[in-house]
């Protein structure tokens, strides 16, 4: 029989390892945003908020990234 006390341990365990795969995704996308964002900035003209747009579509429609 589980006690009470151990039933709150549990559940409190339980919810700092959601929380820290929530953290570890919000890590990995912002690390991933930047490091992507880094490379469209240093290699060539334009604005990068055009170019994530560009690539966004091109990568969804199966083709290669244009820079515009």
């Amino acid at each position: 029989m589980v006690k009470e006390n151990d039933v709150i341990a549990i559940i409190i365990i339980l919810l700092f390892i959601v929380i820290a795969a929530i953290a570890f995704g919000i890590w990995r996308i912002v690390h991933v945003a930047r490091h992507q964002g880094t490379l469209e900035s240093s290699s060539g003209t334009g604005s990068p908020g055009k170019t994530m747009y560009a690539n966004t579509i091109s990568l969804a429609a199966g083709h290669t990234p244009v820079r515009l």
